[in-house]
């Protein structure tokens, strides 16, 4: 494939959202399906693909649209919305072409090709298992097992971290990208309360042979220098990488609490309280925590939006960022996540009885609360960073800001 694969022009945002809100009727059917098979479902994946959503972000040299990130968020909140699941697959996922586009052009030619788009899952964050790398040639051997591979069923290739031995130093840690082919799905892994269509299994590779050229640094990936830039010049390539992970992680606890609102707004407005056996929708102390709770969505909502706005204008101009910006990106999203699962709390308390049986609102409930548990989304821990950071304070070397 060439550098001018080129896909269907890109379209306006208002454009792309409303396609994604289109699909909301087709998610909302699949949602309880998604959580009893534990999978998010080839139908819903495929309706994603089908308007574009993981071309957002894509390199335009690659075929796709090379969007501002914001199109992503806001896409992501209408998916969400309708279904957790597959929201979430599209928070994680849907920004990964980005970080493909950060890979040697090489293997840019190989996932893109024909200009095609890719889901693939990437696996960092601590979450290897008896991880065996052995250097040959200009290749890596590798056996292992990783945790948490949200959408690994409907995914392309999956990029997994591993510790490369060098000589005479500490390992390098390094992204290497292996087709989904490759890899042992454990189907029996994901025995969770929350998350379930998610899928997000382990899974597992044995003695696999990995060229040097489908890996890249970690380090490298995180100060901005790396292969692909021979290739891709765009703004989101001036962005820092994990601030941009940790606000898509955001965007689906975002996302998951505007369902759990519209699921919410739905039961109020046809339940009888059996207190005072009037319609819960005239209840003034309803009416307010329902207004106040909303409020608190949609503040976080424009907190990570903002923040991603900020980010793309900043890089548009070409200025570097500091370590108090990115710490204040990780320490926003993790305060949007806790601010929109503080509101579901208090969405949820005004339900009474209709929350016990199984349903949108309690499904929401649940996956809102397992997707804020990402290591991205810890708000005593971005809160500390970014003190440590206002105050001058040395951050530990492992610190992914």
């Amino acid at each position: 494939m060439s550098r001018t694969a080129t896909a269907s022009p890109a379209p306006a945002i208002e454009e792309l959202v409303a396609r994604a809100r289109g699909l909301a009727p087709l998610l909302r059917d699949c949602a309880p399906r998604h959580e009893a098979e534990r999978r998010v479902s080839d139908e819903a994946m495929a309706a994603m693909r089908g308007i574009g959503l993981f071309r957002i972000v894509q390199p335009a040299a690659c075929g796709g649209w090379d969007m501002h990130p914001r199109a992503l968020f806001e896409c992501a909140r209408e998916v969400a919305r309708a279904d957790t699941a597959a929201g979430w697959i599209l928070c994680l996922a849907g920004v990964h072409p980005w970080l493909l586009g950060m890979f040697e052009p090489r293997f840019q030619d190989e996932v893109f090709a024909g200009g095609r788009d890719a889901v693939v899952p990437v696996l960092s964050g601590g979450v290897g298992r008896d991880v065996q790398v052995r250097l040959e040639g200009d290749a890596l051997r590798l056996s292992g097992r990783w945790l948490y591979a949200s959408g690994v069923d409907v995914a392309d290739w999956l990029c997994v971290m591993v510790a490369v031995p060098r000589d005479g130093g500490p390992p390098e840690q390094r992204l290497a990208a292996v087709p989904r082919s490759a890899f042992t799905v454990d189907d029996a892994s994901w025995q969770v309360a929350s998350m379930r269509g998610t899928g997000s299994k382990d899974v597992s590779l044995s003695d696999c042979l990995v060229p040097l050229y489908r890996t890249l640094s970690w380090a490298d990936a995180q100060r901005g220098v790396y292969p692909g830039q021979a290739r891709n010049h765009g703004p989101m390539y001036r962005m820092p990488l994990n601030a941009v992970f940790a606000l898509c992680t955001a965007a689906g606890v975002v996302g998951g609490a505007f369902g759990l609102l519209d699921a919410v707004i739905a039961l109020g407005r046809k339940r009888i309280a059996n207190a005072t056996s009037t319609a819960q929708s005239e209840d003034r102390h309803n009416q307010i925590e329902l207004g106040q709770g909303a409020a608190q969505i949609h503040m976080a909502h424009r907190l990570i939006v903002s923040d991603i706005d900020e980010m793309h204008a900043q890089a548009e101009r070409g200025e570097p960022f500091d370590q108090e910006q990115r710490a204040r990106y990780r320490a926003d999203a993790a305060l949007a996540s806790r601010m929109a699962v503080a509101a579901a709390g208090r969405l949820v308390a005004t339900c009474g009885g209709a929350i016990l049986p199984q349903g949108p609102v309690e499904r929401f409930f649940r996956d809102i609360h397992g997707m804020a548990s990402h290591f991205l989304l810890q708000a005593e821990v971005g809160g500390e960073l970014y003190g440590k950071t206002l105050y001058g304070l040395e951050l530990p070397p492992t610190t992914r800001l």
